[in-house]
């Protein structure tokens, strides 16, 4: 029975080598692949699509914020918030029901000054073009990483070090049965 159990736990052993070895050639592959011309430059143009993308959206917002209707909510909504805030400081009402209605002109003004920014990001052409360019940056970077995998899958060193993985999985379920069988 010993004799059974040192050669699953040899197996053992030897398929946990065989995995950290084939997650070292994969890691070297990938980093490889990262470190090219190609994948630098997706990467960097995904960076720069997302970061005019947050800029387009961060100057509509800041050009929203300018107009009188837009600060008349986000006034009132303010005012409806420091209403409730002030109801539940004081400890006047533990009404869940009047705490409802003195939240709902909140709800309201809050909903209204999220339809303006909706309709004001969907309005903008430059930020739906930086989105498009984000999408397609976004496209182009997923294409490129399924490429990378793909490659990583054909190259030899993958290729034998899963094989060994394989082997030494065959092995070690060997091993085991055959100290299953002994018992």
């Amino acid at each position: 029975m010993q004799a059974y159990r040192t050669a699953a736990i040899q197996a053992d052993d030897e398929l946990s080598n065989a995995q950290r070895a084939l997650a070292g050639v994969v890691s070297a592959l990938r980093q490889a692949y990262e470190d090219s011309p190609d994948y630098v430059a997706a990467k960097v143009a995904l960076h720069g699509a997302q970061n005019a993308c947050q800029a387009e959206s961060a100057a509509v917002l800041a050009e929203l914020a300018r107009r009188p209707d837009y600060q008349a909510i986000v006034k009132a909504k303010q005012a409806a918030q420091d209403a409730v805030q002030r109801a539940r400081d004081s400890g006047t009402t533990d009404d869940p029901a009047t705490l409802a209605a003195l939240a709902a002109p909140m709800l309201v003004q809050a909903s209204a000054q999220q339809k303006l920014e909706t309709q004001a990001l969907d309005a903008s052409s430059s930020l739906q073009s930086a989105k498009y360019r984000l999408a397609c940056a976004k496209q182009a970077m997923d294409s490129l990483k399924r490429a990378v995998e793909d490659a990583i899958r054909a190259d030899p060193k993958y290729v034998d070090a899963k094989l060994a993985v394989d082997s030494a999985r065959s092995k070690a379920g060997a091993a085991d049965y055959a100290m299953a069988a002994a018992r």
